[in-house]
């Protein structure tokens, strides 16, 4: 019996402590889902940014994006806004100072901060500030204003001699202060105010003008002879010493006129010497030559428009015959009476020139042939001299028998001289005459007949194209250019029916000539035939063009110089100077040469097929050793106080000066701006003088005029791309105009240009129906008094149907309940036109970045990401921005819960 109790107590107890871990067990697993179930319940999250951040920096008027979410939670308000959906998104407009944003609902709050950029606002007075005393100080009151700064660091004077005193610096001053300051010169005062949180800043500035004490005076305007001097021959006038000075003035001018008020240059006497600043002009000097009786005026004034003016007459005595201004002018050329060359290749002939002038200010040199026709002769033409006496010597280039001309006149009364000199050129008489006239026939052009003319002569130096005969009648001349002609050349000529053609050239200095017909006749088709001359048997005409040397830059001897030639139709060419030199090249070639002096070159090529050589020449000047130089000027005319462009460029010079300009001692400039002053209808003149150093004796001069016109009121035209545009959108401005300085803009930024063709771009913003006027404001510097305005306008128009929203993205988690340190993969399909972000508690996931959708239309991109060791419950949410400007898709969350951990006893 004992045994059988044992038993049933061992069943009984194994039995209990069955039903005991069954117990356990769903005890537990109870426990599990009742923690789950207060787990899902009790979950709360909120979440709210400003630009897609906790916090944003933006400029007063921008556009903020605020965007909430929230879960978990219920009865949702933000403190700006008021009661708001759970999930949700608000454009605001950021204010004048730093806004919180707060989000609060019934579980859980939180806030988003946007701050903006300050502003900083300077003032003085008064404007225009005076001492007390002369020489003493001035005193200002200087006040200023931030808004949305948190301190301003510094306040600074700038002086106009550009000296900086510091008011205050690094220092957190207040935000709204004023101080006294003593000035002495034109200031301007720059305020700086910062923002410690957005970390921005802004910049003021007020500028002050100075007044010094007392009226302006000019207390001297004199010379060291008094007001009058007897003419001196060495200066062909009066060397004087004028002293000057003035004080309370900003600048003074000067300048001088005849005795029957017109104006005049006077080297020395400068025109306008601004002092711009100074308070105290004193004891100034000049050593001036005066050609003639002259009245000097001294004008010194304020900037703010205060002035005085003074001056002084001074008499020339004794002014010999010749002496100046109302004495006859003088010329005088002196040039060999012939010249000779070997051979016609030879020419343009070099001839050594000298001339002399007095008393006249400007000089023109012209060349005309035996037959009155203007000739150019290099280094002759287009040169002008100086006011006075002026003496020149220098080397010319002449291609036949010449008169030359030397002429110079006085401006101020008209009076002129000439000097005309004939220079006979001819070829030596050991070669007798001779031409080879040819033609060949070329294609028509536009259905006219045409051949090609081709000529070399031997013996001569002088061709001309006699008249052609058609049909009978005669026409014109053949050459291009009429009249004389090239002693070699080719050129192609229409035929208009039956035609001679004839050619003379002769030897001017033997009297020898010699004359070359060609006939030509036009077939049943229209078509040439070569009826008498030489004839290219070739149809495909021959031809050859060179590339030529600039005989206006002379080359050193034994430089390296490229000449370059294009030939069709050709066999091969040759390159020859008549002497040493014969390379064979191909028909398009270049070939090196280094002539020691200056060089005709010949390419002569022999058509494909045989016939005549076709041939072209070019001719390489050499510098002989003499100082040269070339002045320029951009415009010929221009307004009183306008600006020209001086240009020079001499050879074998070392230094190049003027009287009239500013050289910087350089012996080339490309670009030298030069005031111009004067009365209207004034000839501004302008020389410049280069020599070697040291002085090689025969220094080189060239000399520009620019006559002074009527000023000429500005004008404008402005012009917009779309007078009709949506809120928001862009337009283009242009604009063009003339004779104006400078260019100001109401509604848009001209930078003061006075031309714009790339266009200036504003975006129109307003409400429908709304028209936005843009104007713009041209003038002259100083202005004119007629500024030009021109005006167009945008309307705003009803903006077009809103874009299509994008597709809601798809956004999960797998799985979405895990065990403690398990990982989990975030899943996200996102279509055509959004760009997304995933975010936790407000903090971008680290690793995914951002997320783009399809690049086309009904396109997408998916993607996952697997977040590691999952230990709490957390909550993503996906945020979409749409890239066409329809509404955001609403933000999606998932959540990821973690079972609890459960141990078995």
């Amino acid at each position: 019996m004992s045994n059988t109790l044992t038993m049933n107590s061992l069943i009984r107890k194994q039995l209990s402590q069955s039903v005991a871990k069954l117990l356990v067990v769903a005890m537990a697993t109870m426990f599990v889902w009742l923690a789950l179930g207060s787990i899902v319940a009790s979950a709360a999250s909120v979440s709210i940014t400003v630009n897609g951040a906790s916090s944003a920096s933006v400029n007063p008027g921008d556009t903020v994006k605020l965007a909430w979410n929230a879960s978990g939670v219920t009865n949702c308000s933000i403190n700006t806004i008021g009661s708001v959906p759970l999930t949700g998104k608000k454009d605001v407009i950021a204010g004048s100072s730093n806004t919180t944003y707060t989000i609060t609902c019934t579980g859980g709050s939180k806030s988003a901060t946007i701050s903006v950029s300050p502003t900083a606002n300077v003032w003085a007075s008064p404007s225009i500030a005076s001492p007390d005393k002369a020489g003493g100080k001035a005193e200002v009151l200087v006040q200023w204003d931030s808004k949305n700064a948190s301190k301003c660091t510094e306040l600074k004077a700038t002086g106009a001699s550009g000296k900086v005193r510091y008011l205050f610096k690094d220092a957190n001053e207040k935000v709204k202060d004023k101080l006294t300051d003593q000035i002495s010169e034109k200031t301007t005062y720059t305020l700086k105010c910062v923002n410690t949180q957005s970390n921005k800043s802004d910049t003021d500035t007020a500028t002050v003008n100075f007044e010094p004490f007392g009226p302006p005076d000019i207390y001297q305007l004199k010379t060291n002879k008094g007001t009058s001097a007897a003419y001196d021959p060495d200066y062909a006038g009066v060397k004087v010493k004028i002293s000057w000075g003035a004080t309370n003035v900003d600048y003074c001018e000067r300048k001088a006129e005849d005795l029957n008020g017109n104006e005049i240059k006077i080297t020395g006497w400068t025109i306008k010497r601004p002092n711009s600043g100074t308070k105290w002009i004193q004891a100034f000097a000049d050593n001036v030559i005066l050609p003639e009786s002259v009245k000097l005026t001294l004008t010194c004034g304020r900037d703010s428009g205060q002035d005085v003016s003074q001056s002084l007459t001074f008499t020339v005595t004794d002014i010999p015959p010749g002496g100046g201004a109302g004495k006859p002018v003088e010329t005088e050329l002196i040039v060999p009476a012939s010249v000779t060359v070997p051979k016609a290749s030879d020419l343009p002939a070099k001839v050594n020139v000298s001339i002399e002038a007095k008393y006249g200010d400007q000089c023109f040199y012209t060349a005309k042939n035996l037959k009155g026709q203007s000739v150019s002769v290099s280094k002759w033409t287009n040169r002008l001299n100086h006011w006075f006496d002026t003496t020149d010597n220098f080397d010319i280039f002449v291609p036949e028998t010449v008169d030359l001309t030397f002429r110079c006149t006085r401006s101020s009364d008209g009076a002129e001289d000439s000097d005309t000199k004939r220079i006979t050129v001819s070829v030596s008489p050991n070669v007798p005459p001779k031409i080879v006239f040819s033609a060949s026939p070329l294609p028509k052009a536009n259905g006219q007949a045409q051949v090609l003319l081709n000529w070399v002569t031997e013996g001569v130096n002088k061709c001309t194209d006699d008249d052609v005969i058609t049909n009978g009648s005669v026409t014109d001349f053949w050459y291009k250019n009429g009249g004389a002609l090239p002693l070699a050349g080719v050129t192609p000529v229409p035929i208009y029916g039956n035609t001679t053609l004839s050619l003379t050239c002769e030897n001017t200095s033997t009297g020898e000539d010699t004359t070359e017909t060609v006939i030509i006749e036009l077939d049943g088709s229209g078509n040439p035939n070569i009826i008498q001359g030489s004839a290219v048997v070739n149809p495909n005409a021959p031809s050859i063009v060179v590339t030529n040397v600039d005989p206006d830059t002379p080359v050193k001897p034994d430089d390296i110089v490229d000449i370059t030639w294009d030939g069709e139709n050709v066999d091969h060419c040759v390159l020859s100077d008549g002497a040493a030199v014969s390379i064979t090249g191909l028909p398009d070639d270049t070939k090196s040469v280094s002539p020691k002096t200056t060089t005709t070159y010949t390419i002569s090529c022999p058509p494909i097929g045989g016939g005549p050589d076709v041939f072209d020449t070019t001719t390489v000047e050499v510098d002989d050793g003499n100082p040269t130089v070339d002045l320029s000027v951009s415009e010929n005319e221009v307004e009183p106080g306008g600006t020209v462009v001086l240009s020079w460029e001499s050879y074998n010079t070392d230094i190049c000066t003027s009287a009239d300009f500013n050289t910087a001692n350089a012996t080339s400039n490309t670009a030298l701006p030069v005031q111009v002053n004067g009365s209207i209808g004034t000839v501004v003149t302008y020389t410049i003088t280069c020599d070697k150093n040291p002085t090689s004796g025969k220094p080189a001069t060239d000399t520009v005029s620019v006559t002074i016109k009527a000023a000429t009121d500005p004008s404008v035209n402005l012009s917009v791309d779309k007078t009709e545009v949506e809120s928001g959108d862009d337009i283009t401005l242009k604009w063009t105009s003339k004779n104006a300085d400078v260019c100001n803009g109401t509604n848009f930024n001209t930078s003061g240009a006075t031309n714009n063709n790339a266009g200036v771009t504003d975006t129109v913003v307003g409400a429908v129906g709304t028209v936005v006027t843009y104007t713009i404001t041209c003038d002259k510097n100083p202005t004119s008094g007629k500024p030009a305005t021109d005006t167009v306008k945008v309307t705003i128009k009803d903006n077009a149907l809103p874009p299509t929203p994008p597709s809601d993205p798809e956004f999960k988690v797998e799985p979405s309940v895990v065990r403690q340190g398990d990982p989990v993969l975030i899943i996200w399909t996102i279509d055509f036109g959004l760009t997304c972000e995933i975010t936790s508690g407000g903090v971008a996931v680290a690793g995914v970045g951002t997320l783009t959708g399809g690049t086309v239309p009904d396109s997408s991109v998916s993607g996952s990401y697997e977040l590691k060791n999952i230990t709490a419950e957390k909550t993503y949410t996906l945020t979409c921005t749409s890239d066409n400007g329809a509404p955001d898709p609403d933000p999606q969350n998932v959540t990821v819960r973690v079972l609890p951990e459960v141990q078995e006893s």
